[in-house]
């Protein structure tokens, strides 16, 4: 037998069941400086084949409770599904240390895989169209489950599938006749139906209309909120971030900002997210480099086609005055002017692009230098 299948828990994880904060929560998901360096083979200028060493994510580090629910948000190529993999076991970082539940995923991975559940991206990969949304979960129990008596499964499948919001009809009726959102759900029960710490989810929202990636999203609140389940979310939609107790946003292999998305938005923002919505009858670039050049505006970000927010150092009849007073010197008729708030994906669009100004700042003082 394998080394890692005979170890104790307490050999394998000697913390795991310790409270390492003052909220008396455990730390359910954790890397520390986490690297992933590749290997390639290419041609040289001289026709001889070169090995180039590419590194896809760099020293990322955060963390997840036990019992909430942790988004890591990026674009494409960000490193969300390199880091997925590392959580899973299925990558072996370069260097850096990743746990699931107190275990050590690298060392011991048959261990940390017990305690959590996987949905992946492609409904296709974890369920069975030919069988109905109740015998695809019923199944993968009876695999994940060995010894537990049928009935006991067959209920566990049953209270899962309620709680994802499956009346008996729906449970009865096989999958290929199903809705994309009722597929993704059954995929998630079927991530659920082993009881796991943690469940992790691959892009769940997905090529999903926006009402199905919300009914998504309420339904995986309500089993974080009814089960305690820890949950991890990978994606690309934004609208997670509202669902997040924490959010990892990635740039280019780098984790830029990490902790609740209220706290980042509030901490980046002036005003504490205030702003002020402008909407004109012809909003073009010399409008938008009018407003910028206020010294007190700091933010100025497109909305629409015609409309756009404003964030500034003050939020009031003074600033709103200005705003006026610029639209009627370039002869814009105001159709509404309103107080807002920002939103995660205001956020995000200005972070973002701060971070990549200043890769984009980084790389001409390096071209200058060389």
């Amino acid at each position: 037998m394998a080394q890692d299948e005979t170890e104790s828990l307490a050999e394998i994880a000697p913390d795991a069941g310790m409270l390492p904060d003052d909220r008396g929560k455990r730390k359910i998901i954790e890397l520390h400086g986490v690297t992933v360096t590749v290997k390639s083979l290419k041609f040289s200028r001289q026709h001889f084949l070169k090995i180039d060493s590419f590194t896809i994510i760099k020293d990322v580090s955060f963390y997840s409770y036990e019992g909430e629910i942790l988004g890591l948000i990026g674009e494409s190529g960000a490193g969300k599904s390199t880091i997925l993999r590392c959580i899973t076991g299925q990558w072996k970082p370069t260097s850096g240390s990743v746990s699931v539940a107190g275990i050590d995923v690298i060392h011991h991975r048959r261990e940390a895989a017990k305690r959590f559940g996987y949905v992946p991206q492609l409904d296709i990969v974890g369920t069975y169209d030919h069988f109905t949304a109740l015998e695809n979960v019923y199944y993968f129990g009876k695999m994940y489950l060995s010894g537990v008596p049928d009935e006991q499964i067959r209920q566990r499948a049953r209270e899962l599938l309620n709680i994802l919001g499956f009346k008996d009809a729906l449970m009865n009726k096989k999958v290929k006749n199903l809705s994309g959102g009722e597929r993704k759900r059954v995929s998630i029960a079927v991530g659920m139906i082993h009881d796991p710490e943690v469940l992790l989810l691959d892009e769940p929202t997905t090529g999903l209309d926006i009402s199905l990636r919300i009914q998504v999203l309420n339904y995986l609140k309500n089993l974080n909120k009814k089960l305690g389940i820890s949950v991890v979310i990978v994606s690309h939609d934004l609208e997670i971030a509202q669902y997040c107790s924490k959010i990892v946003l990635l740039e280019k292999g780098l984790v830029i900002e990490f902790g609740d998305p209220e706290v980042l938005i509030n901490r980046l923002l002036p005003c504490e997210g205030r702003s002020i919505k402008l909407d004109v009858t012809e909003l073009n670039d010399e409008v938008l480099d009018a407003l910028r050049e206020v010294s007190d505006i700091k933010f100025v970000i497109k909305t629409g086609r015609n409309d756009v927010k404003i964030f500034a150092e003050e939020i009031d009849r003074k600033m709103i005055s200005r705003v006026i007073e610029i639209c009627d010197l370039m002869n814009l008729t105001i159709k509404s002017i309103t107080l807002d708030r920002a939103d995660f994906t205001s956020y995000y669009r200005i972070r973002s692009k701060m971070e990549k100004d200043k890769v984009k700042q980084e790389k001409e003082s390096q071209d200058l230098v060389s």
